[in-house]
């Protein structure tokens, strides 16, 4: 947070968010795609706020698998304000743990 009045980097002259330690952010967060599905469809992910034609989700794969499977897309749908996340195939048993994230 800058204080009333306090500078703000203008792009090239500095960085714009300097993390050091954990951050949390109120638009991120992980969802189980269950054994046998390939997607969170039937549960999209609520996202905090909402969402616009402008927001972008990068999500993925917190789960180690044995087979070939990745994160296909995340899409978000500013119409619901809730992200839906598909595999490449079914999760296996015990299902995938996906990580997103909105941006913008």
């Amino acid at each position: 947070m800058i204080a009333a009045g306090g500078a703000i980097a203008l792009a090239g002259n500095a960085a714009a968010l300097d993390v050091k330690g954990k951050s949390t952010f109120s638009r991120s967060g992980v969802v189980t795609i269950a054994a046998g599905a390939t997607s969170n469809a039937a549960a999209p992910v609520a996202v905090a706020g909402g969402l616009t034609a402008a927001s972008h989700v990068l999500a993925t794969m917190q789960t180690t698998t044995a087979t070939n499977i990745g994160v296909k897309s995340a899409t978000p749908n500013a119409g619901t304000g809730k992200i839906t996340i598909t595999l490449t195939a079914a999760a296996p048993a015990g299902g995938i743990v996906v990580a997103w994230f909105v941006f913008g």
